[in-house]
């Protein structure tokens, strides 16, 4: 039913090049839950699109509702290499992902390119944040927690290690191909290079939230259910909540904060 959803949507969205399945109904399909897609374009679609991609939205077809992420596959490939500062999108690709529809074969290679570089780029990380000689599922772990820091995330603490022991031998297999023995001094550069990516990530984040308050249709409804379903924490919003999201963020963070469900 993936499939047949990520063709409807390429006919949808101008410019489609590639669909992609990821995420927890990925991994576990008898779990529930939304599923996450990803449709990569040519080219922006305006200027949002341009300025914080992506541009999310909810879409439900044939039965099937789904988080629809819209990104230029441009922006997706930068975002994939080791030296961009935001973290959170490479940390996500890095993990097991379907290519659920693609224009042509060009397109699919470009993207499975794309996605090997976020493997490659998850793995030098890993491999530098964790303690030395570290085996794939400590690294793995750890990279997950650190990039689980530099963002606005509500997750369970044990997060990092379901992630990890879902496909372990996508990690090893990873560090197979990856891991090259730093020395010291690369990895003490390397935790230097990480302090500023992990201060910019919850403001990074708070934009995309803020963008998200005027672009994604029902977002509010949807990171309550996000915030229950990983953390268990039921958050209530007000009717003046829903209609006003930009301004309700500040006190339902610092909520969560209060609650410890963000850090």
């Amino acid at each position: 039913m993936i499939d047949t959803f990520a063709r409807a949507l390429a006919d949808e969205v101008p410019g489609a090049m590639a669909v992609l399945f990821y995420g927890s109904c990925l991994r576990d399909p008898q779990a529930g839950g939304i599923p996450d897609l990803y449709v990569l374009t040519d080219a922006p679609r305006g200027l949002a699109d341009r300025l914080l991609p992506p541009t999310v939205r909810f879409r439900d077809r044939g039965g099937i509702a789904a988080k629809v992420a819209t990104m230029p596959a441009a922006a997706f490939v930068r975002a994939m290499d080791r030296k961009a500062l935001a973290t959170h999108l490479w940390a996500r690709f890095c993990q097991p992902v379907a290519l659920a529809w693609s224009r042509d074969p060009t397109a699919a290679d470009a993207v499975r390119a794309a996605l090997r570089e976020a493997q490659r780029t998850a793995a030098w990380w890993a491999e530098r944040l964790a303690p030395a000689r570290s085996p794939a599922e400590t690294a793995f772990e750890t990279l997950f927690r650190h990039t689980y820091a530099a963002e606005l995330r509500a997750e369970r603490k044990d997060r990092p290690r379901q992630l990890v022991q879902a496909a372990p031998a996508h990690w090893r297999g990873l560090a197979q191909d990856w891991f090259s023995a730093p020395s010291a001094a690369e990895r003490h550069a390397a935790a230097r290079a990480w302090t500023l990516r992990r201060r910019l990530g919850k403001p990074l984040a708070a934009l995309r939230l803020a963008k998200a308050a005027f672009t994604f249709e029902g977002g509010a409804s949807y990171l309550v259910w996000k915030i229950e379903r990983h953390t268990g924490y039921r958050l209530a919003l007000t009717p003046w909540q829903r209609r006003h999201p930009l301004l309700a963020a500040l006190p339902l963070l610092l909520r969560l904060r209060r609650a410890g469900i963000i850090r």
